[in-house]
């Protein structure tokens, strides 16, 4: 049997082109693709899941890595095709988000018509001793959005509550967490463990994008994941 096609999902910047160092340490053998979200147009979670539909129709047997935003997409999208996903990678992501007090200043307007500092793409996403090079792709891929589609995806995030989805995606479920995550609080694995108490949850030494930054380590996890569920070799 092939393997399943390996289907990543980008976080809120929405953009595949960060991907790039992550499948680069992906063996050929493995089939993959990163799919780009509309970066002139908002498209609400609903939307999102006809258009990953559309992205993936050829393929008949997949996995799933969800990267930040596309967390609870993934599930959505599992939950509804229980015959075609083999697994769901969640990295650095959530099935819904605490609604802390000051989450109304990261939905100010203003704030994505702001430049985008170094400083806070490093603190929150990248990590200090992130290459100059990563922090610039990550800037330009920011910038490939309009900032009302930015805001309107942080928006859905802070609504997106897919809890009963997961109750129904019976396949094997990995989550990778960030140890220096400044961004998605570790708390957000319990709601996942108590629908799913049999997710695998790994932590890997780094920030928020973890894809980015350790690409071969995430590799490596990812792979155990798959080869110990049978569902690569």
């Amino acid at each position: 049997m092939p393997p399943p096609t390996l289907i990543l999902l980008p976080g809120l910047h929405g953009t595949a082109d960060l991907f790039d160092g992550f499948l680069k340490v992906i063996p050929a053998e493995f089939p993959r693709r990163a799919i780009s979200y509309p970066s002139d147009e908002y498209l609400s979670h609903d939307r999102l899941l006809e258009y990953i539909q559309e992205q993936t129709k050829e393929d008949k047997s997949l996995v799933l890595i969800a990267e930040s935003f596309s967390g609870p997409l993934a599930v959505r999208f599992a939950a509804a095709h229980p015959d075609r996903v083999r697994a769901i990678v969640l990295c650095a992501s959530f099935i819904r988000l605490p609604q802390p007090p000051w989450r109304r200043r990261l939905l100010a307007p203003l704030l994505f018509h702001l430049p985008i500092l170094t400083a806070a793409l490093r603190r929150y996403l990248v990590g200090p001793q992130a290459p100059r090079e990563l922090v610039v792709r990550l800037r330009e891929s920011l910038r490939q959005s309009r900032p009302s589609v930015l805001l309107a995806r942080l928006r859905e995030s802070f609504r997106a509550d897919c809890t009963d989805a997961l109750a129904h995606c019976r396949m094997p479920l990995l989550y990778l967490a960030g140890s220096e995550d400044r961004l998605i609080p570790s708390a957000v694995v319990d709601p996942i463990r108590a629908v799913r108490p049999d997710t695998i949850v790994v932590t890997i030494a780094g920030p928020h994008m973890l894809l980015q930054t350790q690409p071969a380590g995430c590799w490596r996890e990812i792979h155990r994941f798959l080869r110990d569920n049978n569902t690569v070799r």
